[in-house]
């Protein structure tokens, strides 16, 4: 063999050895990131994690308490005490270990005020979270279906009373300029809004009501009847097709939502995704008729 063909030998070994490495190496990497925070710092273990980004598109902000925000990107584990906040163009999808989730949609801000979840005793377990401003789909988990007084949600000033025991879906929107004034709707089951005026307003499947300062939330009326803005923000979160709303293993769902967010090997270099496990996103029920026609899913 000549000296250059050993040369070329020599190197095809090399590269065959970096790319095992990277190979063995990529998965595990990508892994720990899952559980840590934008900047590095280490994110809440999973056993006191909330939940996980499922997805992030455009701007999308999260602070772990005190500290300062930062960009969030999939697989990124949160807990109690975080703010998400979204810009002009983000959108953020959030999965939690119950298994509920929220749809967080452009200019909102949210909550997390208070997550216990444990699978032993879930009728012990409690949530709490608020809307400050914008707009966002929920969808329960196990928390509420354990335990409909563990699940407890504001928007604004005013609270939602989930009242259906199963399942439940709702939009709500709270309006950047005071938190006095909101809208809310129904895709599955049956809530309550309650602005601290005249008592709880309730609403069914494909119903909507809105409310303002000192004024109690109008009379339940068909979505149809709903301003045509808040209408396409129904739309739009009715049309976000999701997985399951079962409990789930927070670090593997976290390590899936990062590595499917891995981007495409460039052009002509070699394919070392396709050597980790790319399993589907985790995330919403699956087609469950709401009470007015309306489902949760894939459209009716």
């Amino acid at each position: 063999m000549s000296f250059a063909a050993k040369n070329r030998w020599s190197a095809r070994a090399i590269v065959a050895a970096c790319l095992v490495f990277v190979q063995a190496v990529a998965p595990a990497f990508v892994g720990a990131q899952a559980t840590q925070g934008a900047t590095g710092n280490p994110a809440p273990a999973a056993s006191l994690a909330a939940g996980f980004v499922n997805s992030a598109s455009g701007v999308v902000l999260v602070r772990r308490g005190s500290g300062k925000f930062e960009p969030a990107k999939p697989g990124d584990l949160f807990g109690p005490g975080t703010i998400f906040s979204t810009g002009p163009d983000g959108n953020a999808v959030l999965v939690f270990a119950d298994g509920q989730n929220i749809t967080l949609n452009k200019d909102s801000l949210l909550r997390i005020d208070d997550f216990r979840f444990d699978p032993r005793n879930v009728a012990a377990s409690r949530a709490r979270l608020g809307l400050l401003s914008g707009i966002m789909r929920l969808v329960t988990g196990a928390i509420h279906t354990d335990n409909r007084n563990g699940l407890l949600v504001s928007a604004g000033s005013a609270t939602v009373d989930i009242i259906s025991k199963d399942t439940t879906a709702f939009v709500v929107e709270v309006d950047p300029r005071s938190q006095d004034v909101g809208s809310a709707a129904v895709i599955v089951g049956e809530i309550a809004i309650d602005n601290q005026t005249r008592g709880p307003v309730r609403i069914a499947s494909d119903q909507f009501t809105r409310w303002q300062l000192s004024t109690p939330p109008s009379a339940p009326a068909p979505l149809a009847a709903a301003p045509a803005v808040f209408q396409a923000s129904v739309a739009a979160a009715r049309a976000t097709v999701l997985g399951s709303n079962l409990p789930i293993d927070l670090q593997a769902a976290a390590l899936q939502a990062a590595l499917s967010a891995l981007p495409p090997t460039a052009a002509g270099q070699p394919q070392l995704q396709a050597q980790a496990p790319l399993p589907a996103a985790v995330i919403v029920p699956t087609v469950t008729p709401g009470g007015g026609g309306g489902c949760v899913g894939s459209p009716c």
